[in-house]
């Protein structure tokens, strides 16, 4: 791994039911209270602050991702891929790559809106290294109006396709 990368520690657990950190249905959202909520409507709790450097943007981070459905269907955990090591991340790509442009091939599994909870963009602190943050992403910072395929689906390793507009929970 590059040497330059810093490393954030992951949790094992993500909300894992609608029940989860008081998570509430309200109006096709989906709120968590107790948590922090960015202008964009993504929302955060810190699980663990981390004690390490403060993530930037143009960072290169090495990190375990798991990204829920709004029903709690996992849709991918990097810890069942590649043997279960993480994966290494550029802050600032998700912009270029998360939305309709690219193939499932090129699309990133860190959207916007998890970049923006990383960056706690609009209020909060932003990570550090060794932080678990747990995120709700709206649907338009997630994979917006597109959604993904199940072919995009197969080829970013997902476990299925992503519905329009989907509503998804984040452990990073």
């Amino acid at each position: 791994l590059d040497s330059s990368a810093k490393y954030l520690l992951i949790g094992s657990s993500i909300l894992s039911s609608p029940q989860t950190a008081n998570a509430v249905e309200n109006n096709n959202e989906t709120e968590i209270s107790g948590i922090t909520k960015l202008l964009t409507g993504v929302q955060y709790s810190d699980t663990r602050i981390g004690k390490g450097d403060t993530i930037q943007i143009s960072d290169t981070i090495v990190l375990h991702l798991r990204a829920l459905l709004r029903d709690g269907s996992v849709l991918f955990d990097t810890r069942e891929y590649e043997d279960g090591r993480p994966m290494m991340y550029q802050v600032g790509s998700s912009e270029n790559d998360s939305f309709l442009g690219g193939n499932g091939s090129t699309r990133s599994k860190v959207t916007q809106g998890v970049e923006d909870a990383i960056l706690s963009r609009g209020a909060g602190k932003p990570m550090a290294s060794g932080g678990v943050r747990k995120m709700v992403v709206p649907g338009p910072l997630a994979y917006g109006n597109a959604g993904v395929s199940r072919y995009d689906a197969f080829q970013m390793k997902l476990r299925k396709g992503v519905p329009r507009d989907e509503i998804l929970r984040y452990e990073v």
